[in-house]
């Protein structure tokens, strides 16, 4: 894979500014931004356009940008080995489809590889991509607001699947018994 995959997005694009905005305005992971902080990240952030089955991210590499969705959708997930039938099988963890949504953040800021692949599952799958040095310089403008609200949602999963595994122990146990 290239380090920078996708096509950048020109004016000719059929993308309006505002579906740009629309994006950042839905996006969960800016809540805590003001308008004007976020119209900072857009301009300074890459558009990328992706065709079907195009790879975004790959799992196992560290994650240097994360993506927010402006349009198009993109899904998660992993291949896993078949040795003996000597192909792999594409394991879907997540479909993302919503302008606004995002991923990629998680692997960012823990400066971790990432725990999947992301794969344009529309042609023209539309995403702002938002890298190291453009979130850390970002951060520090907004006193770190950005990475509190990644750190939020990265506590708000571990509760989840903390939760999620507890119930499917339990589950497993009366099964058992």
């Amino acid at each position: 894979t290239s380090a920078i995959q996708g096509q950048t997005i020109f004016r000719n694009s059929s993308l309006a500014p505002s579906d740009f905005d629309t994006a950042f305005i839905k996006c969960v992971l800016l809540e805590g931004l003001s308008i004007v902080e976020r119209k900072q990240i857009l301009k300074s952030a890459p558009k990328r356009l992706y065709s079907l089955g195009e790879q975004i991210c790959e799992r196992g590499t560290f994650g240097h940008s994360f993506y927010v969705i402006v349009s198009g959708a993109v899904e998660l997930g992993y291949f896993q080995e078949i040795p003996l039938q000597e192909r792999r099988l594409w394991q879907s963890h997540k479909t993302l489809s919503n302008a606004g949504e995002s991923f990629g953040e998680e692997s960012l800021i823990a400066k971790s590889k990432r725990f999947y692949s992301a794969v344009a599952t529309m042609d023209s799958t539309a995403v702002i991509e938002i890298d190291l040095p453009l979130f850390t310089r970002l951060d520090a403008l907004v006193g770190g607001k950005l990475s509190s609200s990644i750190e939020d949602i990265q506590k708000s999963h571990l509760v989840l699947t903390s939760v999620s595994q507890n119930l499917l122990l339990k589950d497993l146990t009366v099964n058992i018994q």
